[in-house]
């Protein structure tokens, strides 16, 4: 698909968001294993190059360079 640039809502690791989003909540029981790994911490591996992949930024949101991901990812 020849995707640039990955818009990430910065409170997607939360595990309120996952309760307050009914689409993902339908997804079970992936959706309660995600809430449960958050709330132990254990957070997705895109968490660790937010900072050095963040192109733009706003308070609600990041947008992420995908190119720099697939480089990070590879490394």
């Amino acid at each position: 698909y020849n995707i640039d640039f990955w818009l990430l809502d910065k409170t997607a690791f939360n595990p309120q968001y996952i309760t307050k989003n009914r689409w993902i909540m339908q997804y079970q029981p992936v959706a309660a294993e995600a809430q449960a790994r958050l709330k132990q911490a254990i957070f997705p591996a895109i968490v660790n190059v937010i900072d050095s992949c963040s192109v733009f930024e706003t308070e609600e949101v990041v947008v992420l360079d995908t190119e720099c991901l697939a480089i990070t990812s590879n490394s």
